[in-house]
């Protein structure tokens, strides 16, 4: 499964604020703004296509509109993990079992391309 986002990438654990009255990290606007529009982006076909004891792999390409973001590679890697999560495109980021990913730069068409596939170890005979 193919799965492209249009958007500049934002990392979840970057883009926290600390709010006394709750005494906690909470994500900012913009996170919260990008969570969002990666939700309407992610359609039903997406959903419910792996069970939850599958182990899957997932190559992620980034294509970010400023070099600054592309530095935080992991962090945004984390975050859409987080969010095929929490948009029931997978039930636990426990499943990915190998993951590779690029970083680009791309300063007309920011997106994220995820490509999710059954991880299956082909041993050559």
């Amino acid at each position: 499964m193919i799965i492209v986002v249009h958007g500049d990438c934002v990392g979840k654990k970057t883009s926290q604020v600390f709010v006394f009255r709750l005494r906690r990290l909470v994500p900012n606007a913009r996170f919260i703004q990008y969570a969002k529009d990666f939700g309407r982006q992610i359609t039903g076909e997406h959903k419910g296509k792996f069970l939850k004891e599958d182990k899957l792999q997932i190559h992620i390409d980034w294509f970010t509109s400023n070099r600054i973001t592309i530095r935080d590679g992991v962090n945004m890697e984390q975050s859409i993990w987080d969010l095929l999560q929490d948009y029931e495109v997978i039930h636990n980021d426990s499943q990915f079992y190998k993951w590779s990913g690029t970083k680009n730069l791309d300063k007309l068409n920011p997106r994220v391309e995820i490509k999710i596939e059954k991880f299956s170890l082909d041993i050559p005979k």
